[in-house]
């Protein structure tokens, strides 16, 4: 999830879909450096398992990123299990930032990203090497490009607040006092504050 917790629960929440900004920012960046992509949000999607293993096998890749939280690690690694069947699999997001060392012991698991991801993700892409990428500065954001806008789902009628056809009616994020839909975009890293509600600043920045 793009805010400061992740999805957890047995059925989707209608009014809880933020948009997932490090996926975005990591799959602009592999764009731009001349990589093909495949951006996938099954949640928005609201794809099940079946469909979701499909997607992923007809878009046959050399390696699949997956985020994963610690809520729903039990599901996780199982859906990353299944996953390093069709690819390799590199683990990333806020769980795989503080318990890397574990993950990559899995038998599975060929890569776990720590923290925010760009610059992991095109390694990884570029020489194949496997286990842990730690957790490095990024000293000039003007260097990556804004993240990926999902205009995979320009065409798909299931979007959540109109029947427009619009990629972006697809995400919205109700602790933001902010008119639907809603995408998000990050001016900086890090964080100044040391608040104990919060997931990012601990585990993806590392402050």
């Amino acid at each position: 999830a793009g805010s400061r917790w992740p999805f957890t629960g047995t059925t989707h929440q209608y009014y809880y879909c933020p948009y997932p900004m490090w996926m975005g920012y990591a799959t602009s960046y592999l764009q731009k450096n001349g990589h093909e992509v495949l951006f996938y949000d099954a949640i928005a999607w609201r794809d099940g398992y079946d469909v979701f293993m499909g997607k992923v096998r007809n878009f046959n890749p050399d390696y699949i990123i997956q985020e994963i939280s610690y809520p729903s690690i039990d599901v996780d690694l199982a859906v990353a299990e299944k996953l390093s069947q069709i690819a390799k699999v590199a683990l990333c997001g806020t769980y795989a930032s503080v318990a890397a060392e574990s993950l990559s012991a899995l038998p599975f698991v060929h890569a776990v990203f720590e923290g925010t991801y760009e610059e992991h993700a095109l390694e990884l892409a570029n020489s194949g090497v496997g286990g842990i990428y730690s957790r490095t500065e990024m000293v000039n954001l003007d260097n990556y490009p804004w993240p990926f806008r999902a205009e995979y789902m320009k065409n798909d009628s299931r979007s959540r607040f109109t029947q427009n056809n619009n990629a972006y009616t697809m995400y919205y994020d109700p602790c933001i006092p902010s008119p639907e839909p809603m995408l998000f975009t990050s001016m900086s890293r890090g964080c100044p504050f040391k608040c104990d509600f919060c997931l990012w600043p601990n585990t993806m920045y590392g402050n």
